[in-house]
């Protein structure tokens, strides 16, 4: 009898356990996702800088052959040059907030897993004691 309760006790605990393996896994996708997102402005934010680089090496043109079109030709690079550095900025900040939102996620990940375990723990020691009291009751008859 008590070792069919023991068997019992610890198939549920094994299936606790699995419970909440799942749930932390779940709960790991938004920090993947955090995590990926960073990786993706990241790669934007390059392309934007060497898309502007390219264009400062295009820009860069023979004097004598571009004299009549330099005024036009300077405030059109200068307002490309100011959009680029715009979407830059905002990439740069993106990239800010996704670091902070992830780094966030992981701390609320942290504690959940912590409450877990504090709550398995308490279940196990609490199913531990009822155990302990039934094989007193046994030894007792």
């Amino acid at each position: 009898m008590r070792l069919e309760l023991e068997e019992a006790e610890v198939c549920h605990l094994k299936e606790v356990i699995l419970r909440i393996n799942i749930d932390l896994d779940s709960r790991d996708t938004p920090v993947v996702m955090a995590h990926e997102a960073k990786v993706a402005a990241e790669t934007a934010l390059q392309q934007l800088t060497d898309d502007l680089a390219t264009l400062g090496a295009r820009l860069q043109f023979d004097v004598s052959s571009a004299c009549p079109l330099t005024p036009e030709a300077t405030s059109l690079a200068e307002n490309v040059a100011s959009i680029l550095m715009e979407r830059e900025e905002k990439v740069r900040s993106a990239w800010d907030r996704m670091g902070k939102m992830s780094a966030k996620m992981a701390a609320i990940n942290d504690i959940e897993r912590l409450e877990k375990r504090v709550q398995t723990t308490t279940r196990a020691r609490a199913n531990l004691a009822a155990l302990i009291h039934c094989y007193g009751l046994l030894n007792r008859c």
